[in-house]
């Protein structure tokens, strides 16, 4: 991510530097639309349409995701280690977490789970998972731990309050 340039990315696109700087106009635009996309594709697969309701398993395909799609992933990773370090990324990440914790948000309630914080939670429980999994391959003990994670927030759906 430090190396990259508006050159740099119009060379490994295959496009002229003018036609990128007259699309993106700065390096920062350029990783925002990547971080979009790369969001959007992993968010495709991580809580497909329809299963809300239908008492899926917690993070459902989450786990190949990460697997089939580990670049952007490790992209999204690296963009937030940049926002660290570049305060103008910042919004990024934030969307970046707006837009999963949404996407939990939305498969939680399928489960009766309405706890914001409890959102936030199994969010970052994910996460970690995912970012394990990438890291050390052990499929079945992800899922293992998937299962562990998605009987537990079950047990939170049983007359569940929200709280504020």
């Amino acid at each position: 991510m430090r190396g990259l340039t508006l050159r740099a990315a119009a060379a490994q696109a295959g496009l002229t530097h003018g036609l990128i700087v007259r699309h993106f106009g700065t390096r920062d635009r350029l990783i925002e639309e990547a971080m979009e996309y790369a969001i959007d594709r992993s968010l495709a697969g991580s809580v497909p349409s329809g299963l809300v309701g239908t008492r899926p398993q917690l993070g459902d395909h989450l786990v190949e995701v990460g697997l089939d799609d580990g670049g952007a992933v490790a992209f999204q990773r690296e963009v937030l280690n940049e926002a660290l370090r570049n305060p103008r990324l910042r919004g990024l990440a934030v969307k970046m977490y707006e837009r999963y914790e949404s996407a939990v948000r939305e498969q939680l309630e399928g489960m009766g789970v309405v706890d914001p914080d409890v959102v936030v939670l199994v969010g970052a429980a994910m996460d970690g998972l995912v970012r394990r999994q990438m890291d050390l391959r052990d499929l079945a003990s992800t899922e293992r731990a998937m299962r562990a994670l998605d009987g537990i927030v079950r047990g939170l759906g049983v007359g569940a309050q929200r709280v504020d």
